[in-house]
């Protein structure tokens, strides 16, 4: 099961052999298609959280949001009750980028919350039950791992001439798992995470510097034109369907607005043209700029 940036949670079933069936997206108990409305990078955890003997799901979202769906299916189906925001001592439950897991941190029998966050912090929400269904209770939460100082966590780390990172440390957007790790019998935690990294700046000739800054100038002027076809294109869609600047495009209407979207974008010659061209210039000036990157690491974290 994973989420995924435009918001829809994947469900790939397990097959003999260690293979997978083709993903299939959650519905409402009605058989329809369940649709997460401006909810977007979700990131999905699974248990039989209120003891009803199906399976339950907490998803996290970039906005902050940390929402739970109730399984109100048969049993392997994938029907779900709309999201309820969680909460914790009579608080709201938020994170930044949200990545929520269900384990049992305590021993207890019962599943807590552990809780990642765009900056980098994992809070534990310890969850106990007084009753045998039905949701358990959250306490406030308690620090696992902290956050980067905001200073720390836009800095890209430093590569060396070979693409190696020189002083590693976490990063943004934590999400954790947990397991028996070193099978010491205690639940060990595994935090994966998101960096930006920069290689060594060029040295330029004053030709080849003169030649960058020609390029940015270019690369500024696409970019505007680029954003002025966007919201051309937007326009147009918008019409099209018959909706009012800045409305919410209605998510039983999601699937129009993207066929739509393509069409009119591909017929639009100014649009794809400068798109193409400000591709290009892009690639032209990464030859004179210091090599920028994407990357994650997955730390361990044992247990006392």
């Amino acid at each position: 099961m994973t989420g995924s940036w435009p918001g829809p949670i994947y469900v790939f079933r397990g097959r003999e052999g260690g293979t997978y069936g083709a993903p299939e997206t959650l519905q409402n108990p009605d058989g329809s298609e369940y649709l997460i409305e401006n909810l977007n990078a979700s990131a999905v955890a699974a248990a039989d959280w209120d003891r009803d003997g199906d399976v339950d799901l907490v998803v996290g979202f970039i906005s902050g949001a940390v929402l739970y769906l109730a399984n109100e299916g048969k049993k392997g189906s994938l029907a779900f009750a709309g999201g309820v925001p969680l909460k914790a001592a009579g608080k709201t439950v938020e994170a930044s980028d949200g990545g929520p897991c269900l384990a049992d941190w305590d021993g207890d029998g019962v599943e807590d919350l552990i809780l990642g966050d765009g900056d980098g912090g994992v809070r534990l929400f310890r969850a106990t039950r007084t009753k045998d269904r039905g949701l358990p209770d959250l306490a406030e939460p308690v620090e696992l791992v902290p956050p980067l100082p905001v200073s720390e966590r836009f800095k890209a780390l430093p590569e060396d001439k070979d693409g190696r990172i020189t002083a590693p440390r976490s990063g943004i957007r934590a999400k954790p798992a947990v397991a028996d790790w070193n099978g010491d019998g205690k639940p060990d935690l595994l935090v994966g995470d998101f960096w930006s990294s920069e290689g060594p700046k060029k040295e330029l000739t004053k030709e080849e510097n003169a030649k960058r800054v020609e390029l940015l100038a270019r690369a500024g002027e696409l970019f505007d034109r680029s954003e002025a076809g966007w919201e051309r294109v937007e326009k147009a869609v918008y019409r099209k369907m018959g909706l009012q600047e800045n409305e919410n495009v209605p998510k039983d209407r999601q699937k129009e607005y993207d066929r739509l979207w393509e069409e009119i974008s591909a017929a639009d010659e100014e649009y794809t043209k400068v798109g193409k061209e400000l591709e290009e210039v892009q690639d032209k000036l990464s030859a004179y700029e210091a090599r920028h990157g994407y990357r994650g690491f997955v730390w361990v974290l044992l247990r006392k």
